[in-house]
């Protein structure tokens, strides 16, 4: 079996142990609301469970609370795909992978407050307070968030933050500066809902960005000085 997807078993209290299916390549788990936790039980406890699967998707879980994965070794060692969708009351550990994934998509999980598995693509829509790895992230699309906390990536080609709050907020960018050399490899930013965003600063050549987008963005008042020179390629 290369595929399963289980929807709208609500009297399931418990999932089965899937992680043994040694051929299972994408598991669909959607609408299970008697869910509570997820444990090692449903890896096999196995070292080599999910030794297959390469897309993973949880939907509509709207009582999982936790998934316990930490204690189990070795799990989901081809994953590239991984989404959580409506899960509102999950929150701890998630999956901590060795190798990045290739996508990573979380919407509506209030309550997450985890450091965010690696990937080289990452969208993100209504989430808690996650802790990202910027080192391997090539994309990264935001909206709707409550907390975001920017650092310097010598790896990010696609930056897109959509939001009309006003707490992203912290040390490397602000508010009210957004400066671009923190991100030298960037191709494409787009910003949106920056209410107290004032300037667009940055120091250095930067010889990769093609595109840039501001939107919303009403007490913007400046950009850098000879912008031809610094950003030749936009």
């Amino acid at each position: 079996m290369a595929s399963l997807e289980l929807e709208a078993c609500q009297s399931c209290q418990r999932l089965p142990p899937l992680g043994l299916f040694p051929f299972l390549k994408v598991l669909k788990i959607i609408g299970l609301n008697g869910i509570l936790s997820i444990d090692g039980d449903f890896h096999g406890s196995n070292s080599s469970s999910f030794k297959s699967l390469e897309t993973l998707y949880f939907s509509d879980m709207s009582q999982w609370e936790k998934w316990e994965c930490q204690t189990v070794t070795g799990v989901f060692p081809r994953l590239g795909r991984l989404s959580l969708r409506k899960c509102p009351k999950l929150k701890g550990v998630l999956l901590e992978q060795v190798v990045p994934l290739e996508t990573l998509y979380i919407s509506n999980c209030q309550q997450l407050e985890a450091l965010a598995p690696k990937s080289v693509d990452l969208e993100l829509c209504v989430c808690g307070k996650l802790q990202l790895e910027w080192a391997t992230m090539k994309r990264l699309k935001v909206a709707e968030t409550s907390l975001l906390q920017i650092v310097r990536s010598d790896t990010l080609e696609d930056l897109h933050i959509d939001s009309s709050l006003e707490s992203i907020n912290d040390d490397c960018v602000s508010l009210l500066t957004f400066q671009l050399d923190f991100f030298p490899t960037l191709r494409t930013l787009h910003l949106s809902g920056f209410g107290n965003l004032e300037m667009i600063s940055q120091s250095l050549i930067h010889h990769h960005l093609e595109k840039l987008t501001l939107k919303n963005c009403s007490k913007l008042e400046s950009f850098p000085g000879s912008m031809h020179m610094l950003l030749p390629s936009l």
